[in-house]
């Protein structure tokens, strides 16, 4: 049983042939298959076009529907966690979320009735 054992390589140009054969097998069918990806796409959007200028307003109103749905999810997703009658806290881009005790520049320059 161990006698009957192949050697696929028996030279090391032999290998190298091999090797270069199938590198270029696998190029060649990679740029056939995004020949025929790009074909499909091609097409497909032609067949798109097509249909969108026989009947354009069909369209458009698809269009405003999937735009006026999907405002609407973000808008139940913007609103899930909240309880009725709460609302989030907006603040401003710029300002921290504590707020600072200010004190205005005069005041501190004035002197104090106690001295």
């Amino acid at each position: 049983m161990l006698y009957n054992l192949r050697n696929r390589l028996p030279d090391v140009d032999d290998a190298r042939e091999i090797a270069v054969d199938r590198a270029m097998k696998a190029a060649n069918s990679a740029a056939e298959l995004a020949r025929e990806v790009s074909d499909r796409l091609e097409d497909w959007a032609a067949d798109g076009l097509d249909s969108v200028r026989s009947r354009p307003l069909m369209w458009t109103a698809a269009s405003l529907g999937l735009g006026i749905l999907v405002g609407g999810l973000f808008a139940v997703w913007q609103n899930a966690g909240r309880r009725n009658g709460q609302t989030r806290r907006t603040v401003a881009a710029r300002s921290s979320a504590k707020p600072k005790r200010r004190t205005s520049r005069s005041r501190r320059m004035q002197p104090s009735a106690d001295a």
